[in-house]
């Protein structure tokens, strides 16, 4: 592998690490503009929002409403090519309304993977999947 390559995939999983951490532990939805390209398409949207970048930040915003204290924590995370793929898991305390369910107070955690596609330090897709059972 030559050094460009590396540099790149250490780029990926930066831009990776840093959405993770800024927008879903911080909760700074500003940061979202910045790592995901305008041309951005969620390859998995979520019922009720965009496949864009403004998609994504609606979504966040409800997820933080409703989950004040929502975290991420990565197990895993694999660089290949223009792909990164990481393996996490997201919890938090159900303390708003969610898709129209009432607050519970209940502690939630899931698991799930996804893949950020990436270019020129921009996330420009995304696809994932959920394990809603963890």
């Amino acid at each position: 592998m030559t050094s460009n390559a590396l540099s790149t995939l250490q780029l990926n999983k930066a831009v990776s690490r840093r959405f993770n951490e800024d927008v879903k532990n911080r909760h700074d939805l500003s940061v979202i503009d910045e790592l995901l390209s305008p041309q951005f398409v969620n390859r998995s949207p979520i019922p009720g929002f965009a496949d864009t970048r403004e998609g994504v930040k609606g979504f966040f915003a409800l997820m933080f409403a409703a989950f004040p204290d929502f975290s991420c924590r990565i197990a895993e995370s694999i660089a290949e090519d223009d792909k990164v793929v990481e393996y996490f898991a997201n919890e938090g305390t159900h303390r708003g309304e969610f898709f129209g369910i009432a607050a519970t107070g209940r502690r939630v955690r899931f698991e799930g993977m996804h893949i950020f596609a990436l270019r020129d330090g921009r996330i420009t897709e995304h696809w994932n999947v959920l394990d809603q059972w963890a």
